[in-house]
């Protein structure tokens, strides 16, 4: 939705492995080009970082790549690199813009009334 405040949550992303306690703790990272957004590390939340981003009628969806870092580093070399995934957030539009009214202007050539 556009016009939303800062700090306004969208959705949570979780990653998981077959690790327990700490070894299966992460980092999550985002890639936003947009720079609407923001990711808090820890919890994995995303949430609304610049609200003057969301605007629909300049683009209705923005793509987020999040990356799971694991905190202590995976001791299988063919396992350390970090998984991503992608986000797809579409932008429902809000009534924020005025109407705009126009005139027409009509002439009449046949001026006679009977």
């Amino acid at each position: 939705m556009e016009n939303l405040p800062v700090g306004f949550t969208v959705l949570q992303v979780t990653a998981f492995d077959s690790d327990k306690g700490e070894n299966s703790e992460f980092k999550y990272v985002l890639k936003d080009e947009s720079g609407a957004f923001q990711i808090d590390p820890s919890s994995g939340w995303i949430s609304v970082k610049n609200p003057g981003k969301l605007d629909r009628e300049i683009n209705d969806r923005i793509v987020l790549k999040v990356t799971a870092v694991e905190r202590k580093p995976n001791i299988n070399p063919d396992l350390s690199e970090p998984k991503s995934c992608y986000v797809q957030i579409t932008l429902l539009d809000s009534n924020d813009n005025n109407p705009v009214c126009s005139t027409t202007t009509t002439t009449n050539e046949d001026h006679s009334f009977l």
